[in-house]
């Protein structure tokens, strides 16, 4: 493979996001073929798949399938593996893993299908070779993806290695943190693009503010990323990859004061938020303020207002928090400038309907796993 053959990728997102990521797709110059479940089916050469992984704010993995078609059990899928030439991918010097999701009847066991599949491999490998790779699930030279889906499968090279939320700037977390994808995607909905005055009133370690602030800066999300799955693959083009990189990078501008705030009540999450705020760049650039919402006045005050507050996971959790949903109302009719927008990402319908406000919108999405809504609020 060169850096001018066209191949087929799937850009891997949560489940409500494909027409956002199709749009992200196409907005990078990327040919989109098709959307799929919880992804888009794009072509695109070398440079296309370098572009995905380091500029895509929305998009989970790059996929690169190597071979999809039906399967009704072990011996076809052992079959369909050794009919793969895996020395395009890897040599025997490499070590792998195998990452297994989806469903089919024949395999209730993932780690199962899983073990089949790199039966075929090993054993092709050694056919070849007389020696086979070994496997390493923590930090593996290459990762591939099995798909099952019914009586399908699908097995690709996943380009991405770790997964593209980790963006290299989150030192500490909080205990139930907004995945960076999930926040931009947050963010794209919410129609934010750098040049609202933005705040999150529970912003807490900080992600969407991160998020925002490399939103606003054109700031590629890959930027603080120092290892990508495609570096171990055989085609790999490194001076390429780095002339994608220069060029991307060229478009970073500065970060205008006063342009993003958060608020937190809680002393010790604040300094959590200031320190990954500081790891990504931007702490001299985002206005912090310690405390309770309800009680402060904004210093830049925002026409745009978009948080994450806790949904509650138990019911009498849920009826716990209807007081603190009143406020988030109250905040967004007093304290955002008219007009301006509200949005309120929770997966509790009870508490959606607390707000004290009627939402003009509301944006179904899966965040791991849980359906979620972000509630969109005009406010005049």
């Amino acid at each position: 493979m060169n850096s001018t053959d066209q191949m087929e990728l799937f850009v891997v997102c949560s489940s409500g996001l494909e027409e956002l990521v199709q749009k992200e797709m196409e907005e990078l110059g990327v040919k989109v073929v098709r959307q799929g479940h919880r992804g888009v089916y794009v072509t695109g050469t070398l440079r296309d798949l370098y572009r995905i992984n380091y500029c895509s704010r929305l998009a989970s993995r790059v996929l690169l399938p190597l071979k999809e078609e039906r399967c009704a059990g072990k011996e076809e899928l052992y079959r369909l593996g050794m009919q793969i030439d895996w020395t395009k991918y890897m040599t025997p010097d490499q070590t792998f893993a195998i990452d297994c999701n989806g469903y089919h009847p024949e395999f209730s066991n993932k780690l199962y299908a899983a073990q089949v599949l790199k039966d075929a491999l090993c054993d092709q490998m050694r056919e070849k070779y007389g020696r086979r790779p070994s496997v390493d699930t923590a930090r593996p030279n290459v990762q591939l993806n099995l798909h099952l889906h019914e009586h399908r499968v699908t097995v690709s090279v996943d380009t991405s290695g770790q997964p593209l939320h980790k963006r290299g700037y989150r030192k500490i977390t909080g205990p139930a943190p907004l995945q960076e994808t999930m926040a931009a995607a947050l963010l794209t909905m919410a129609g934010y693009d750098g040049k609202q005055t933005f705040l999150d009133p529970c912003c807490g370690s900080g992600t969407l503010l991160v998020e925002a602030a490399m939103i606003a800066t054109r700031t590629p999300p890959g930027y603080l990323r120092r290892h990508w799955g495609f570096f171990a693959l055989p085609f790999h083009n490194d001076f390429l990859w780095k002339e994608v990189r220069i060029q991307v990078n060229k478009g970073r501008r500065v970060l205008q004061d006063g342009k993003i705030s958060g608020m937190e009540i809680s002393p010790r999450v604040l300094q959590e938020c200031k320190a990954n705020l500081r790891s990504a760049g931007f702490e001299d650039g985002v206005h912090l303020i310690q405390g309770d919402f309800d009680q402060l006045e904004p210093k830049f005050p925002p026409n745009l207002v978009l948080c994450n507050p806790p949904h509650g996971r138990r019911l009498g959790e849920e009826r716990a928090l209807i007081p603190f949903y009143g406020k988030i109302g109250d905040f967004l009719k007093r304290k955002v400038e008219k007009p301006g927008k509200g949005f309120i990402f929770t997966s509790s319908p009870l508490l959606s309907r607390k707000v004290g406000l009627r939402s003009q919108r509301r944006h179904v999405v899966s965040n791991c796993g849980v359906e979620s809504r972000l509630l969109e609020f005009d406010l005049y």
